[in-house]
């Protein structure tokens, strides 16, 4: 797991207010969380270097174990200042002494007894996810598994690179960003990963600039490994979104073949192509999913990441599981098979066609793949599990299904489907 770059020295009132603040602004805010920091910092010219990543790192821990906290805040004495709020945090959810933090010591143990009195709160309260998704994931792996996942989404998430094969490779990655004071090592999993011990300023670094990078989560990668995408293919990528996967792709193409990366938001296009060129990918083609009629019979790979409840991504996107609803998933459902079998008609006889998204509920997931098969008999699934022991990868398995609790990578799915 990364762990937070430490302050040089114990965190001051000024910081802890601040992280106090920024975690109150997402709460009445209704922007997405990561919108919400950037408007925060901007407005905070005063916080610099070490100081900033530290009140995101307090802001974001709070949002994970929001509900917990909010019932700790209402068994204190009085009511709590923006700075008690992050000092009720860090003294009860990451075990910090009160000697550490800048408050009286008699305040302390009133903060540690009050987060000792949620512990008989019900289970949807203390692991910070609605009772209907806890009920869910209980269904569908028991309550002891699902239990110990829920408990991984009020860890902070680790920071992935995958290391762009177009212009370095993980070892020498490991090195490049050693000798800028960044401190990582290779991933478990993912053969391209490489994984930091510390947060860093990651964009202003050499690295970065020099496009050897791009920040990518193990299991996501895992996802692209499973298209198989080999120089001189014609690949597409049905939902590229910030291109993350695409840019994966055209590293396994080698610059060789055409990659088209399909997205209806321009704004989304435009980073993409930026980014494309950082990376030195030239055999990139971008464009509006209404490009995708003339690729019909044409692809030998197309990857179809789509649109979902992000219920494996909940360690870094907190808000997410609140905002959530049974009828969103199902209505989440509904759009992934249609967009599934939109994009079934690109593959060429003999290609493959590879679903995934972030989810974790098999609603999502295994009953879109089968339902997508019953009714598409030209298609066959390949063992997930095989493909990517191809790749020197061993995760048995029909599907790929990765998850925090297990695999400490976000939460994937992924299927491979060929077509007859």
């Amino acid at each position: 797991m990364t762990v937070a770059h430490p302050l040089p020295g114990r965190p001051t009132a000024r910081l802890l207010d601040a992280a106090g603040a920024l975690f109150l602004a997402g709460v009445r805010g209704r922007a997405p969380l990561d919108a919400v920091v950037a408007t925060f910092l901007r407005g905070r010219h005063e916080l610099r270097g070490a100081e900033r990543g530290f009140v995101v790192d307090v802001a974001q821990g709070m949002w994970r174990v929001r509900r917990r906290l909010e019932l700790a805040a209402r068994g204190l004495s009085a009511e709590p200042t923006r700075g008690a709020l992050a000092c009720l945090y860090l003294v009860g959810a990451r075990r910090l002494p009160p000697s550490e933090l800048p408050i009286d010591p008699a305040g302390g143990r009133g903060l540690a007894e009050a987060w000792r009195a949620t512990d008989g709160a019900p289970d949807d309260v203390r692991l910070g996810v609605p009772s209907w998704l806890l009920q869910r994931f209980v269904d569908e792996r028991g309550g002891e598994a699902a239990r110990a996942l829920c408990a991984t989404f009020a860890e902070a998430p680790p920071t992935t690179l995958r290391a762009n094969r177009l212009r370095t490779d993980p070892d020498a990655l490991v090195r490049a960003l050693a000798e800028e004071g960044v401190v990582a090592r290779r991933a478990a999993l993912a053969p391209d990963g490489v994984v930091l011990e510390f947060r860093a300023e990651l964009f202003s670094t050499r690295a970065f600039t020099a496009g050897l990078f791009e920040v990518q989560d193990e299991g996501s990668q895992l996802v692209s490994l499973l298209c198989g995408a080999a120089p001189g293919m014609t690949v597409v990528d049905g939902c590229a979104g910030a291109g993350g996967k695409t840019l994966h792709l055209a590293a396994q193409m080698g610059g060789k073949g055409t990659l088209y990366a399909l997205e209806p938001h321009e704004r989304r296009r435009h980073d993409l192509s930026r980014r494309a060129a950082r990376a030195g990918v030239h055999n990139l083609r971008v464009g509006d999913v209404d490009k995708k009629a003339r690729l019909a019979g044409r692809a030998d790979v197309v990857l179809v990441d789509a649109p979902c409840s992000g219920t494996g991504v909940l360690r870094r996107n907190p808000d997410t599981a609140w905002s959530l609803t049974v009828d969103d998933v199902a209505r989440l459902a509904t759009q992934q098979r249609a967009i599934l079998e939109g994009y079934a008609p690109l593959v060429r006889p003999g290609g493959r066609l590879v679903y995934a998204t972030c989810s974790l509920l098999t609603e999502e997931n295994e009953r879109v793949v089968e339902g997508f098969l019953a009714r598409y008999p030209a298609f066959v699934a390949v063992d997930a599990g095989a493909v990517l022991a191809a790749h020197g990868v061993s995760l048995p398995g029909e599907f790929l299904s990765v998850d925090s609790a297990r695999h400490g990578t976000d939460g994937f799915f992924g299927a491979v489907l060929l077509a007859r």
